[in-house]
């Protein structure tokens, strides 16, 4: 299936995500917001993103909303601090959470106590005073509609980039799903719930393309299994992959097992290695013990917290040779805590050599594919509309004529013979696009569409010879006769539902 860009993106602000939060998470951002505030010298500025609070030069501490919970970002050391049950993490890697690094995820009582406690220890840090007591300050905004938030600036419906053919714009579902059409009307779709923080596929899983069918959104999403991403993976990481798998299966009594999200080594029940593909590199995890490491110095990191790795902990990206020879010293460290044995077999193989072409991933099962049907709010549409219409599209369709041509060829008997064939010419001149929701603000029950008609209601130029008709989402309840060179899928089966009539007609 072939990427599409989002037509539209919404992007919300630091203020709309808490407008548009519950009660709980409104009150745990007004105790951390007045506890940081009672310290002495403390300034607040709301951006896009976050809450910041400085003193003076020091980026003391940011507050974002993110669902259900308030995250809190500080400035400490997260080393300092062994892993408890509060989703401690580290956001260095995060340019805007450089210096506040050290995140937690504040929604009970429990975490609000750790929270200040923390706040405490970074105010003996710095050397700052604190107020006695908490001002108490109502920082509590009311619920708005998602309408409102828009018309204020506070949610932004923007162009996705890039974005350069019209078919990128409104597709058609005929082009999208050719499998099942009954995906269409299912009302819900199977989500892909990622157990690990797989930052790839994330990004991947938020840029899903939406499609415009019948005033309505269709969301296509797209899984993958570990199997389709090796096989669509660059040829450094097959390589990576084979040395690894070698090195592995070298162990008398160690098998392997691939699952959907990654491929399995095993001894008995133990597990002993998990494999994986994140984006442009191959990810290893071994059951070694990541508080015997010093992760940094080895270049790993400790996975014990997703629930799927929990039995490998210790992870490391493989994306250079430096890191390749690192991860066969870790798994000479494996050998010696299991005690493993090395076999006979010396041969390497070329795992990636029976891999399956990429086209025949989604027949194998290898690429799902899912459909979610929502309705467009008027906003959307509003903004659908006014996209459209700003758009730049692509207007290169292409139109033919039938002619007669005659035609002479020789017969099993040697003999000439005359006939005429029916051949394809492609016609020149200027084109342009009609969407099906302008035809019907124009036109009313029972009216003949075309080009003589199209030009007369300012929808076409007059020095235009073709158009095309297609559907961008919108209303359209009207019985009409369209005549044009050419109909998206979409606007045909829109025309016929309505009662109306798609005329295919090239104008001599």
């Amino acid at each position: 299936m072939a990427k599409r860009e989002v037509p539209i993106t919404y992007r919300k602000s630091f203020t709309a995500k808490y407008i548009l939060s519950d009660d709980r998470v409104k009150y745990v951002y007004g105790l951390l917001k007045n506890k940081l505030m009672a310290i002495r010298g403390m300034k607040s500025r709301i951006s896009w993103f976050y809450d910041a609070f400085n003193v003076g030069r020091i980026n003391f501490a940011k507050l974002s909303v993110r669902g259900k919970y308030v995250a809190l970002y500080l400035n400490l050391n997260i080393e300092d601090y062994p892993e408890n049950i509060y989703h401690q993490e580290n956001v260095t890697d995060r340019r805007r959470y450089k210096e506040t690094r050290f995140k937690i995820h504040v929604k009970s009582n429990r975490t609000i106590k750790y929270a200040f406690r923390l706040i405490d220890e970074e105010i003996n840090k710095f050397g700052l005073k604190s107020k006695k007591r908490l001002p108490k300050v109502d920082y509590y905004l009311p619920y708005e509609e998602e309408s409102e938030l828009v018309k204020r600036d506070l949610i932004r419906l923007e162009e996705e980039k890039p974005r350069t053919k019209e078919e990128q714009l409104f597709m058609d579902l005929g082009d999208i799903i050719t499998k099942d059409d009954s995906m269409i009307n299912e009302p819900v779709y199977k989500d892909y719930l990622l157990e690990e923080d797989n930052t790839e596929e994330i990004v991947e899983a938020t840029k899903n393309p939406i499609y415009f069918v019948n005033s309505s959104k269709v969301f296509i999403k797209e899984r993958k299994s570990f199997y389709a991403k090796l096989v669509e993976s660059d040829k450094y990481i097959k390589d990576y992959y084979s040395k690894l798998k070698n090195r592995l299966l070298k162990f008398t009594k160690v098998k392997a097992r691939m699952s959907w999200k990654y491929e399995a080594f095993s001894l008995g029940k133990i597990k002993l290695a998990k494999v994986q593909i994140r984006g442009r590199y191959l990810v290893l995890y071994l059951s070694l013990d990541t508080k015997k490491y010093k992760l940094s110095k080895v270049k790993s990191e400790d996975a014990s917290k997703y629930g799927t790795f929990s039995d490998t902990p210790l992870m490391i990206r493989i994306k250079d040779e430096t890191r390749l020879n690192i991860a066969f010293n870790l798994i000479d460290d494996l050998r010696k805590r299991y005690l493993l044995e090395e076999g006979f077999l010396t041969e390497e193989i070329d795992y990636a050599s029976d891999l399956i072409d990429s086209d025949s991933l989604v027949e194998a099962g290898q690429i799902k594919t899912y459909a979610k049907v929502e309705d467009y709010t008027e906003e959307e549409l509003r903004q659908i509309k006014k996209y459209s219409e700003n758009a730049k599209v692509n207007k290169k369709f292409s139109v033919y004529r039938e002619e007669s041509r005659l035609t002479i060829s020789i017969d099993d008997n040697n003999e000439f013979v005359q006939k005429e064939e029916i051949v394809l010419v492609p016609l020149e001149g200027e084109r342009d696009i009609v969407f099906l929701d302008q035809i019907n603000d124009n036109f009313k029950n029972g009216d003949t569409v075309n080009l003589e008609s199209l030009i007369k209601k300012g929808l076409l130029k007059d020095t235009i010879k073709f158009y095309k008709v297609t559907y961008r989402g919108g209303t359209f309840n009207k019985t009409l006769k369209v005549e044009a060179q050419a109909f998206s899928k979409a606007a045909e089966k829109v025309l016929t539902d309505n009662g109306s009539k798609a005329i295919i007609k090239i104008e001599e």
